[in-house]
């Protein structure tokens, strides 16, 4: 699997220090095609965090509307990059390649101050 992420992208996370919630949004989008169940206590699980972390991060990829979500279905709708890239009038299509082991790891994506 692999993602080929907007430079852009990866600067505005920077600059607005999201950079968790992005991961989130990284690894639901790996694994579904656009629309995923909502479940809480499995996506906890497959992200690896708390539900208490979970809900921020998804309070925050709603709000910059990278997510979306039908209460009536239980369906969260992950957005694309071109549409990501449509709502924050990016201009260049450069992109870097993200693979299954840099999502585990992610440190290619963290400036010095966001490693831990």
């Amino acid at each position: 699997m692999k993602l080929s992420i907007p430079i852009e992208l990866c600067s505005f996370v920077l600059k607005y220090r999201i950079v968790n919630p992005f991961h989130s949004y990284l690894i639901m989008k790996s694994k579904c095609s656009g629309k995923l169940k909502f479940d809480k206590k499995e996506l906890s699980k497959v992200l690896n965090v708390s539900n208490k972390t979970l809900d921020k991060h998804l309070f925050e990829l709603r709000k910059l509307n990278w997510v979306g979500y039908n209460p009536k279905s239980g369906i969260l709708f992950i957005r694309g990059f071109e549409k990501i890239r449509e709502m924050h009038y990016f201009k260049s299509r450069l992109a870097i390649v993200c693979t299954e082991t840099d999502l585990k790891t992610f440190r290619p994506f963290r400036s010095e101050e966001h490693t831990s």
